[in-house]
């Protein structure tokens, strides 16, 4: 029997079937809460995904009170037409489309107050590019990074 995809918005519910994750929602006032959540990640996961609750707006999915995913944008640099958007979901929560959830609300965020979103990710971090492909980003330029 196939499965029915079921399609997620900014907004709604993750998932009718996740009762234990609740619609993304904004994560300003949760600074020890996402530190508690941080700190279930691996630290190069954490300064890679660079999500912040104090950038310029920041979302996150809870199970019950805890951060689960996690997503915010900044813009880039002073007067920038664009924003760049973070993204980070708990090991324990992957794959169940809560960073496409975070992004799609915050890149919907971000359009309201007339900025452009971006997503940017590693081209090896398969998980990630399909995250922003699922939040409706299409690959647009590639760069490489001297290190």
């Amino acid at each position: 029997m196939a499965r029915r995809r079921q399609r997620r918005a900014p907004g709604r519910p993750v998932a009718a079937t996740d009762r234990r994750a609740r619609r993304p929602q904004a994560a300003h006032d949760d600074a020890a809460t996402f530190a508690a959540f941080a700190a279930g990640c691996s630290a190069e996961e954490v300064d890679e995904a660079y999500v912040e609750v104090d950038h310029r707006v920041a979302f996150g999915a809870f199970d019950g009170d805890a951060i689960v995913a996690a997503s915010s944008a900044y813009p880039w640099g002073d007067g920038a037409a664009v924003a760049d958007i973070g993204v980070i979901t708990a090991p324990t929560h992957r794959g169940r489309g809560l960073g496409r959830a975070v992004v799609r609300a915050t890149a919907r965020h971000i359009l309201g107050e007339g900025l452009s979103p971006l997503y940017r990710c590693q081209a090896t971090n398969v998980a990630s590019a399909a995250t922003g492909r699922g939040a409706g980003f299409t690959l647009f330029g590639r760069w490489d990074v001297a290190v």
